[in-house]
């Protein structure tokens, strides 16, 4: 957990990746068998889910905007 606190930066962030790695192990792991090497797995995991969600902030992020000012050109002005 330290280890993704440090590298994501964000300690509720690094706790959410953590534990969808773990529903994910529950999923698969019955199925596909448990990795050789666990921990490390759940890590690689939560470092991925990690990452993928602050891509995906950023991104809207970057373009919200451009969005916003779509959705005000499609806005009718009101008269009041």
């Amino acid at each position: 957990m330290a280890a993704l606190i440090r590298a994501v930066g964000d300690w509720d962030l690094a706790e959410e990746a953590v534990q969808d790695a773990f529903a994910t192990a529950a999923e698969r792991w019955p199925r596909e068998g448990v990795p050789r090497d666990p921990a490390a797995w759940v890590i690689a995991v939560a470092r991925n889910r990690a990452i993928d969600r602050l891509r995906r902030e950023r991104a809207l992020r970057a373009r919200a905007p451009q969005l916003a000012a779509q959705i005000a050109d499609r806005e009718e002005p009101t008269l009041e």
